[in-house]
């Protein structure tokens, strides 16, 4: 990843010095790889997932037994995820007429294509009213048409035994690049509804450019829009009721929570290593501290901004934990594995042709955002992610009908390709001190104008 020689900084947010500061506690040991090395990973990722996959199909063929515990991958079962509530009895079909404002309701940004598109069509199938919150409102349109057409193929026009159908529906434009429009759009949200019982923050792009509030466009996008939105809608999730089977599960052991939020990750969250070379001037800490966060907020600083954005996905997860989760909220990270979607459509027929055959679908992808959302997930579960990693695992049960697979932390290589198993707990790549998440949460309210007079430490 090249870095930026020449470089216009934005004063509002640019403010570091020159010169590199004293280390911190937190610089003391940096376990990130830096940006470039990305590239020198992704090679052998692409080669082991290719010996994965022969090797598996090979012992498949003659000794099943030997891998029965991932020649499956792993589907979220009735008993495993939210109870959505049945309809009176009164009433057995469903209409455009009926208050969704009752109704279990989530929010999945980027949800007219790709990940987000088959997030929501999942959760639409699931019985919730989905909002499609995206940029351009004829695509999104047309997507909830699509998810709505396809539900309807699954389900019979009059809904049995009472169960909740669901419906995909575009709200209002969702621009995660201007702070005006995630406002307006929670505005519009609030106005509509009472609660929120899952926001799954999925929309993403890369690349390098200068937003109207500016900020890199990228890490804007990525996070930092999602931050400010999840901020908002905060009360909202907070007053949903999500419910278990179980009367063990959920994060309190009660078998109730509050709202979900899912925030999209990426194996890329490895690589965001503070030493990773900066604009010239950039101040160089070797710390995930507050100068390194709005560095990544500043246009064309960082030329690493789209796994820097990834990692505070992971911190901003945490804190959200951290502070809320006492009032029964739980946030939730999760990796969709190495995707053929659109973001390789301008590669060469050849290339695609072997992107195809080694990456996950955009429906497999999905997977971990899904169990992300609605799993009774084991209570210190921070990050999923869809492969099978070599080593030992534990396996938890949250409670007595759901078992999770919980790897130790990976080589990069096995966490960007390898063997399907649906979802896993995992543990992810975290710094050696909780200064980098509260130094990230003080940035963006900063940012995004939320600041309070207290700061995390």
């Amino acid at each position: 990843i090249a870095s930026v020689k020449q470089v216009k900084l934005t004063p509002l947010l640019f403010t570091m010095g020159l010169t590199k500061k004293k280390p911190s506690s937190a610089a003391l040991d940096d376990p990130f790889y830096q940006g470039q090395w990305f590239f020198r990973f992704f090679p052998p990722a692409l080669v082991y997932c290719a010996i994965c996959k022969v090797t598996l199909f090979l012992l498949r063929s003659l000794f099943p037994f030997l891998v029965r515990d991932v020649a499956s991958p792993r589907e979220i079962l009735p008993e495993e995820r939210f109870v959505i509530p049945l309809t009176s009895p009164s009433s057995s079909s469903i209409s455009n007429d009926t208050n969704d404002s009752d109704r279990h309701v989530a929010i999945v940004t980027g949800s007219n294509t790709g990940l987000g598109f088959e997030t929501a069509s999942s959760l639409v199938e699931l019985g919730y009213i989905v909002i499609l919150a995206c940029r351009n409102t004829s695509k999104a349109e047309e997507a909830a048409a699509k998810i709505n057409a396809r539900n309807n193929q699954k389900t019979s026009s009059t809904v049995e035994g009472g169960k909740q159908q669901g419906r995909a529906l575009f709200l209002h434009p969702l621009d995660l690049s201007s702070m005006e429009s995630v406002r307006s759009f929670a505005e519009v949200f609030t106005s509509e509804y009472n609660h929120l019982n899952i926001l799954v923050n999925n929309a993403g792009l890369q690349g390098q450019s200068k937003t109207a509030d500016g900020m890199d466009a990228c890490f804007q996008t990525n996070f930092i829009g999602h931050y400010l939105l999840t901020r908002i809608l905060l009360p909202h999730l907070l007053k949903a009721r999500n419910t278990f089977p179980s009367k063990e599960g959920g994060i309190a052991g009660n078998g109730t929570e509050a709202g979900r939020v899912v925030n999209l990750s990426s194996a890329t969250h490895h690589f965001a290593s503070p030493n990773t070379e900066r604009a010239e001037g950039a101040t160089m800490s070797g710390a995930h501290d507050e100068d390194f966060w709005r560095g990544c907020a500043t246009p064309f600083v960082s030329g690493n901004t789209y796994a820097e954005s990834k990692f505070a996905m992971i911190l901003f997860t945490q804190v959200l934990n951290e502070k809320f989760g006492s009032q029964g909220l739980r946030a939730v990270s999760c990796d969709p594995g190495s995707v053929s979607s659109d973001m390789w459509r301008g590669a060469p027929p050849m290339v695609l042709k072997i992107i195809d055959m080694l990456m996950l679908s955009t429906k497999q992808g999905s997977s971990t955002s899904l169990a992300s959302a609605v799993g009774d997930l084991p209570k210190d579960a921070l990050f999923l992610q869809p492969y099978w990693q070599p080593g030992k695992c534990k396996v938890l049960s949250n409670s007595k009908a759901m078992p999770w697979l919980w790897y130790p932390r990976p080589n990069p290589i096995t966490e960007m390709s390898g063997i399907y198993v649906g979802f896993a707990v995992t543990d992810c790549r975290l710094p050696p001190s909780p200064e980098s998440r509260y130094a990230l949460w003080n940035v963006c309210e900063e940012l995004v104008g939320l600041k309070t007079k207290e700061t995390l430490k």
